[in-house]
């Protein structure tokens, strides 16, 4: 955030991930490049809505009419590669890492971004209401900002064929989505974050 209030007037890039990931060499360029038809648009390689249907959290998208982005599906290339690990294993003993894949297998708008998978922005997606942050509501960053982007009426684009970023020995010592402030948890963070959006700038809804 600080960085984009400093970057006002540029039109450069800036990208915000979590410092408890491995990102593999070519992941930021990869971001760039799903967002070449995307200019004026936020690109994510993760994204919250699937788990807020899941949840039975009713937001109503802000972006433009268009398929969602489309879950990777273990297709029979897949079964076929994870079959030959199983067999090697049984025959060596040899454990192998289950096979990396991406999230997503077509690329489409949605609603909140994850910053642990990397985010694309520039600087004036971001105004001087994003930085008039809440109490507990801080602590749900994905919400807050995703929400200031549509607020802006600024889509976000999730790019399809990233794996989640591996974790690092750090990823669980006192991880934030486990975090309690306040007395509030973070599924109730997020809850409290999605109304205060809807209530006081009237997005998604």
């Amino acid at each position: 955030m600080f960085d984009a209030d400093d970057l006002q007037g540029t039109d450069c890039d800036i990208i915000y991930c979590g410092d408890d990931r491995i990102y593999e060499p070519d992941w930021f360029a990869r971001m760039l490049r799903a967002r070449k038809r995307h200019h004026n648009r936020c690109v994510a390689t993760a994204t919250l809505d699937r788990e807020l249907v899941f949840r039975r959290v009713q937001i109503v998208p802000s972006f433009p009419p268009h398929k969602g982005p489309q879950v990777f599906r273990k297709d029979l290339r897949y079964r076929a590669k994870r079959l030959r690990q199983i067999i090697r294993k049984l025959h060596t003993g040899e454990d192998q890492p289950k096979l990396r894949r991406g999230r997503i297998s077509r690329p489409g708008f949605a609603s909140i971004a994850e910053g642990f998978g990397a985010v694309l922005v520039k600087p004036h997606f971001f105004d001087a209401a994003a930085y008039d942050i809440p109490p507990v509501i801080w602590s749900v960053d994905d919400i807050w900002l995703s929400g200031h982007m549509a607020r802006k009426g600024i889509a976000i684009w999730q790019g399809a064929g990233f794996a989640d970023p591996l974790i690092t020995g750090s990823s669980e010592t006192s991880p934030l989505y486990k975090a309690t402030v306040a007395g509030v948890n973070r599924v109730d963070a997020n809850l409290a974050c999605i109304k205060y959006m809807q209530e006081t700038y009237g997005v998604w809804i």
